[in-house]
């Protein structure tokens, strides 16, 4: 199952535990190595929330890579992080690649 889809079923399942995960998740070092969504919901809080950005320790209201959330979510170990984050990254663009191309006939 997908992460985007982890985090929609958990918020038509339980939208109470959604809303204090997604809290949580703000919170740098909270949930260590990050799934892709949720490094993407980071990055898109931390463009609306200076209050949020001051926390990650950024300053600018930008779109920050995602492998330098990753690594800030994660300070024991923010070089695995980086790379676990970049995995999923490569894995997420095989497969929109594999989605687009037709296979050949037979």
């Amino acid at each position: 199952m997908e992460d985007k889809d982890e985090l929609n079923g958990l918020r038509e399942n339980d939208p109470e535990l959604y809303d204090c995960y997604t809290e949580e998740l703000l919170v740098p070092g909270w949930a260590g190595e990050l799934r892709l969504e949720e490094a993407r919901y980071i990055s898109e809080q931390l463009v609306s929330s200076e209050e949020l950005r001051r926390a990650w320790g950024f300053r600018k209201r930008k779109r920050y890579p995602l492998s330098l959330i990753a690594e800030r979510a994660c300070p024991e170990n923010p070089k695995v992080a980086k790379e676990h984050i970049r995995n999923q990254m490569k894995l997420e663009r095989k497969a929109s690649l594999r989605a687009k191309v037709p296979f050949p006939a037979s």
